[in-house]
């Protein structure tokens, strides 16, 4: 698998917790509605940042 890494900004403390791949479908399995709406927000975030790309490689061009 590869590493992943990401920056964020927080308002208040918070805790992080890493999760892995085999225990996230767990709980997919586990709760079905948690997990669509996770994938629905994660296939949103991939959507707009294929809409982005495509935005700047259309004004490159």
């Amino acid at each position: 698998s590869k590493r992943r890494s990401a920056q964020v900004s927080a308002y208040s403390d918070l805790i992080v917790r890493k999760i892995s791949q085999k225990k996230l479908f767990q709980l997919f399995v586990y709760n079905p509605r948690l997990g669509f709406l996770i994938m629905r927000n994660l296939a949103a975030i991939m959507s707009d940042r294929i809409m982005d790309m495509n935005f700047m490689w259309r004004d490159e061009i």
